[in-house]
C-alpha cells in the first residue's frame, strides 16, 4: 500500500469515527413534544394449569420403580389478554404468554403508548384466557402467580411530555402520575 492510500484511509477512518461520535449525540424525539405517555412496565408469574389423576395399581405395576408415582399430572401456563383503550379508543389488544421453551417464566409487559395531553380515561384490563373453571391443581399454584383478571379503570389528567407509569403491585394495577 502506498503512502498516498494509507493517507487517505486514515483521514477516510477518522471522518467516519467523528461522524458516528455525532451522530450518538443527537436528540431522537420518538413522539412528539406535544405527546403524553402511558407506560405499561411490570412482571408477572403465569398461573399453571394442571390436569391430576391417580394411577390405578395395574398402570403402576408396568411403570420402572424409579417411575412410579400414585399420581400423574401433565398442564401448561395460563395465558392472558392485555387490552389498553384511552377516552374509548383501542391503544392493545394482544394475548402474551410466559417466556422460555414452555411458557413457564414470566411474562414482562413493557410497553409505551403516545396520547394526547389533557383529561384522559384509561382502562387496562390484563385477563386470563382459559376459562376460570379450567381444572387447576391448587398444591401446585406458584407462590406469585398474576391473578386471574386484572382491571384498572380511571381517568387522569396528564400534560405534554408527562408520563403515566403502570405498574403490578401487590397484586393490582396501579397508576403513577408525576
Amino acid at each position: 500500500m502506498t503512502w498516498r492510500r494509507r493517507i487517505v484511509a486514515l483521514v477516510v477512518t477518522v471522518g467516519f469515527g467523528w461522524l458516528l461520535a455525532k451522530s450518538s449525540a443527537a436528540d431522537v424525539r420518538w413522539h412528539g413534544a406535544d405527546a403524553a405517555v402511558v407506560r405499561l412496565s411490570w412482571v408477572a408469574r403465569p398461573e399453571r394449569i394442571e390436569q391430576c389423576r391417580d394411577l390405578t395399581p395395574e398402570e403402576l405395576a408396568t411403570r420402572p420403580a424409579h417411575m412410579r408415582q400414585a399420581r400423574e399430572c401433565s398442564g401448561a401456563s395460563a395465558t392472558y389478554r392485555l387490552s389498553l383503550a384511552v377516552d374509548g379508543a383501542s391503544h392493545e389488544d394482544r394475548v402474551l404468554r410466559g417466556g422460555g421453551l414452555r411458557n413457564d417464566r414470566a411474562i414482562f409487559v413493557l410497553d409505551e403508548f403516545p396520547v394526547s395531553p389533557g383529561q384522559r380515561r384509561v382502562v387496562i384490563r390484563f385477563a386470563r384466557v382459559e376459562p376460570a373453571e379450567a381444572p387447576m391443581d391448587s398444591s401446585n399454584v406458584r407462590r406469585g402467580a398474576v391473578p386471574r383478571d386484572l382491571t384498572l379503570d380511571t381517568t387522569v389528567t396528564l400534560s405534554a411530555s408527562a408520563v403515566a407509569l403502570v405498574a403490578l403491585v401487590d397484586g393490582r394495577l396501579q397508576l403513577r402520575t408525576p
